[in-house]
């Protein structure tokens, strides 16, 4: 199955749909994971057009204050949604692919700026590991963070926090994922990343 994951940095241009759409079309993407959406609400009918297709699924955490914004959304074909949570700063799909029928864990971020904000989404997300004990999860987005000072991009050429880099790797290590771009997840995933997207995935 593969996965776009984006930080569309607002969604309001159709150039950006656009480029979304011939994702989809052109690479058989299965699922889109986005972050910062920027839209006060986004319908049903809103992800049938943005993918050419009505059988179509979908979660969104809207944003607040008009900052952020999260949306998955799938084929309703491959993978089955059991049961999901939402809130400001993620989305976590839980079900299984259909073709395989293997149990996955999917979680789209889009994380705060603030220290303090970000080791409380951390915490929540390692609370939620433990209740999902599947072997199969991945978790795409934008994190707002770095492993180390080579990870750095963009404008700004400050140095890293080192106390975020010692969390944010704590989080990975204990949520017993490798922290790497990946292909080849559960055999067929393929994720493509946006140029600011941190991509985590495992898989056993």
């Amino acid at each position: 199955m593969r996965i776009l994951s984006l930080n569309v940095r607002g969604l309001g241009s159709p150039v950006k749909w656009r480029y979304i759409k011939d994702i989809i079309r052109k690479e058989g993407v299965k699922m889109v994971c986005m972050q910062e959406v920027k839209m006060a609400s986004f319908s049903l009918n809103n992800c049938c057009q943005l993918w050419g297709d009505n059988d179509i699924d979908y979660f969104y955490s809207e944003p607040i204050n008009g900052a952020g914004g999260i949306l998955t959304i799938w084929h309703t074909i491959f993978p089955q949604c059991s049961h999901h949570i939402i809130n400001r700063w993620f989305i976590v799909f839980v079900g299984i692919f259909r073709e395989s029928n293997i149990p996955v864990v999917i979680t789209n971020v889009y994380s705060s700026c603030n220290l303090q904000l970000k080791m409380q989404m951390w915490e929540e997300l390692k609370g939620i590991r433990k209740r999902e004990p599947c072997n199969s999860w991945c978790i795409l987005g934008d994190f707002n963070a770095i492993r180390n000072e080579g990870e750095r991009r963009g404008i700004s050429q400050a140095r890293g926090n080192k106390r975020e880099m010692q969390g944010f790797n704590n989080f990975i290590d204990s949520m017993e994922i490798d922290g790497k771009f990946h292909e080849g997840l559960l055999e067929s995933c393929k994720i493509w990343c946006g140029s600011y997207g941190c991509v985590c995935a495992r898989s056993s």
